[in-house]
């Protein structure tokens, strides 16, 4: 499973401002959530917990508006008593929450937190949906630590961001997805190919276009969003695109979401590319973003795309990992194998040949991918293993392993 959408559910403003966790536990499933898991020192039980009951209430005004703990809220009870608690809240009412601590934990791992918590629901409040990662097979990013901040003039709650992609196969691009830093995040995502000017996104063909507020089931949440194209673009290796879009957001004036380096958080994060990430104030004269605050600081657009290879590409890249076979020496195999692994290749080709993804994935899975497995399971060949050095290997197991997931996607399209 992927992530598809994550959307910030609006934070408590009193005790009973409960029906937003509510709606979104009867829509999508589980909360995420923070809260403060107060003890009196070091990992003693905490005096807020009452172990019999399984219940939490900090009503400590000190306390307030702090967390250091996330949990999943799962359900509610209205009627939970208050006096299930180690100190009386003001009234009745509960949230059934899932921790982290094992089953041995409250009631086989879940407990009871009062809805007058001074901190539950009021921190962070979050719906994550999946879907299976059979749906795409390429998600095209410059942005690994998602959002930190946004840019923008200051004054204007309107602008544009954009990110130019290399399209690493032959397919069709699906989707693409954004973060709406606020509720209420309008939006038109576009579409370019093979854009004539390195320094402005949308000097390419127009191919598609959508719009729209960012919202699910009637709810503008601020968050995270992937969103179908209503016309899908076809793409070929190697070929340049560009996602363009243009952002309003209500009393935001930085309205471009954006990665940016942040000492003691993501000191890893990559260094930004020229020609890559842009912002515009206007979407005519655009600013790259690795050029206006320096690639080292990281700057990225949080704009994604996604794509679903062809059967032609699969096919294309079926052949190059014959070719990697072809190329190795035969001393990288085990007497015999290197022959019976081209088989076995070969048969992949033919099911999708006649369009059995299913049936090739699962040759790869079940006959190909355990005979060179072993150096990515424990560091060396294992008895299975036909390929016999973890240079070799280390070749053919992430191609294997991408034609995988490229047959997998064929077969959920």
């Amino acid at each position: 499973m992927h992530v598809q959408n994550v959307y910030f559910l609006p934070l408590k403003q009193s005790p009973l401002d409960n029906n937003a966790i509510k709606s979104a536990l009867m829509t999508y499933g589980g909360v995420f959530t923070g809260f403060e898991w107060n003890v009196t020192a070091g990992l003693a039980p905490s005096a807020y917990y009452n172990p019999t009951t399984a219940a939490y209430y900090d009503g400590n005004i000190a306390d307030k508006n702090t967390a250091n703990h996330a949990v999943t809220i799962v359900g509610w009870d209205d009627n939970y008593s208050k006096m299930n608690f180690s100190t009386t809240p003001p009234g009745n009412g509960a949230w059934i929450v899932k921790n982290s601590w094992g089953t041995s934990f409250g009631q086989s791992g879940y407990f009871y937190v009062s809805y007058y918590d001074l901190n539950m629901g009021y921190q962070e409040n979050s719906v994550f949906t999946a879907e299976p990662t059979t749906n795409y097979t390429t998600n095209y990013q410059y942005d690994p630590f998602g959002m930190e901040g946004g840019v923008g003039s200051g004054n204007s709650s309107t602008a544009y961001g954009a990110n130019v992609f290399t399209a690493d196969s032959t397919g069709t691009l699906n989707a693409v997805s954004f973060w709406a830093p606020v509720e209420d995040t309008q939006y038109t995502a576009q579409v370019y190919v093979t854009p004539t000017n390195s320094s402005n996104p949308t000097s390419g063909t127009l191919m598609s276009t959508i719009s729209g507020t960012a919202s699910n089931a009637g709810y503008a949440y601020a968050g995270y969003y992937t969103e179908s194209l209503s016309t899908t673009v076809p793409l070929t290796k190697g070929e340049k695109f560009a996602v363009v879009v243009k952002f309003t957001t209500p009393g935001d004036n930085d309205p471009v979401p954006v990665q940016y380096k942040e000492s003691g958080y993501d000191d890893n994060a990559p260094n930004a590319i020229p020609g890559q990430s842009f912002y515009s104030l206007n979407g005519t004269t655009w600013n790259d973003l690795a050029v206006t605050y320096g690639a080292e600081n990281s700057y990225a657009a949080n704009i994604h795309a996604f794509e679903v290879v062809s059967k032609a590409s699969v096919l294309a890249d079926i052949n190059a990992l014959k070719n990697t076979i072809n190329h190795l020496p035969n001393s990288a195999f085990i007497p015999g194998t290197k022959t019976a692994l081209l088989s076995l290749v070969s048969v992949t080709e033919l099911q999708v040949k006649f369009n059995l993804y299913g049936g090739a994935a699962t040759t790869l899975q079940k006959a190909v991918l355990p005979r060179m497995d072993g150096c990515a399971k424990t560091g060396k060949p294992d008895s299975d293993d036909w390929v016999r050095t973890c240079a070799a290997q280390g070749q053919l197991y992430p191609q294997v392993q991408s034609l995988i997931q490229e047959l997998q996607a064929l077969q959920g399209s």
